[in-house]
C-alpha cells in the first residue's frame, strides 16, 4: 500500500475496533465518537495532503521496496538535503493544526526511521535484531501505519528515581521467552494518540541507568491496538 488516504486511514479504524473506555463507558467507534471523531479527522486531513497534487512532492518519497509514493516521514536522511525535505514535510503537517496537534504520525514515523538507519546498533545484543528493525521499519513504511508508544510504568510516587517503578506486580516485565517471542506480564501509561492508532509500540527509557536485574523490563515490541485484551 503506498501513502494512506484519510479515508483509507479512517477506513482502517472502523475495521479494527479497539477496545476503548471514555468517562466508565466503552466506545464503540472512535471514528465517531464526539471525545476523540475531531482528532480522528485532524489525522485524516494529513493523510489527505499526502494526495494533493500540489504538495504531492513534499509529502512524499518513492518507496525504495516498490517505488510507489510513501510518507515522506519514513525517509531515512542521508544528505543534509534530505534533513531539509523531510523538516520542510513536517513543518507543513504542523502548521496545518497550528502545531495543536503535538503526536501527529511522523513524530514516531522519524523516530523507527532513525533506528532503521542505525540498525546496527541492535545487533550489537543478537544479530537478528538489526534485521528486525529493518524490517519492522519497512512495514510500517509500506502501510503509513499510525502509530504511538507506550514508555513509562506507572508512578508510584511524583519524585521517583528509574528503578522505584520497576516492580514486577506493576510494572510490564518480561515473564520468559519463547520460539515465538517473549511474553510479558504488567502495565505501561498509553501515550497521546493511542485511542486513534494502528499500533503501539513499547520501548524502554533510561534501559542503560538499569541494573542487570531490572533488564526485564527492557524490551521493545509493537502491538496492533485492536489486539484482544
Amino acid at each position: 500500500m503506498p501513502a494512506r488516504t484519510g479515508q483509507e486511514y479512517i477506513t482502517g479504524l472502523k475495521e479494527r475496533p479497539r477496545e476503548v473506555w471514555l468517562n466508565g463507558e466503552r466506545v464503540k467507534d472512535v471514528t465517531e465518537h464526539p471525545g476523540l471523531r475531531n482528532g480522528v479527522r485532524s489525522v485524516a486531513a494529513l493523510y489527505d495532503m499526502q494526495h494533493d497534487p500540489s504538495l504531492r512532492e513534499e509529502m512524499t518519497f518513492a518507496s525504495p521496496t516498490t517505488g510507489e509514493p510513501v510518507g515522506l516521514s519514513f525517509l531515512i536522511p542521508k544528505t543534509i538535503d534530505d534533513l531539509v525535505r523531510r523538516r520542510e514535510m513536517m513543518t507543513r503537517w504542523a502548521w496545518a493544526s497550528c502545531g495543536m496537534m503535538g503526536r501527529s504520525p511522523d513524530f514516531m514515523n522519524a523516530i523507527f526511521s532513525a533506528w532503521a538507519g542505525s540498525a546496527g546498533f541492535f545487533a550489537q545484543d543478537r544479530p537478528e535484531f538489526k534485521q528486525n528493525m529493518l524490517n519492522y521499519h519497512e512495514f510500517i513504511r509500506e502501510n503509513d501505519v499510525t502509530l504511538t508508544h507506550a514508555l513509562v510504568n506507572l508512578q508510584r510516587r511524583r519524585h521517583q528515581g528509574p528503578t522505584d517503578i520497576l516492580h514486577d506486580d506493576v510494572a510490564l516485565t518480561a515473564v520468559k521467552e519463547t520460539d515465538a517471542g517473549i511474553v510479558v506480564r504488567g502495565s505501561r501509561t498509553l501515550a497521546t494518540l493511542g485511542p486513534i492508532s494502528d499500533e503501539i509500540a513499547i520501548y524502554p527509557v533510561a534501559s542503560h541507568r538499569l541494573d542487570e536485574e531490572a533488564k526485564r523490563q527492557t524490551f521493545s515490541f509493537s502491538i496492533p491496538c485492536d489486539t484482544p485484551g
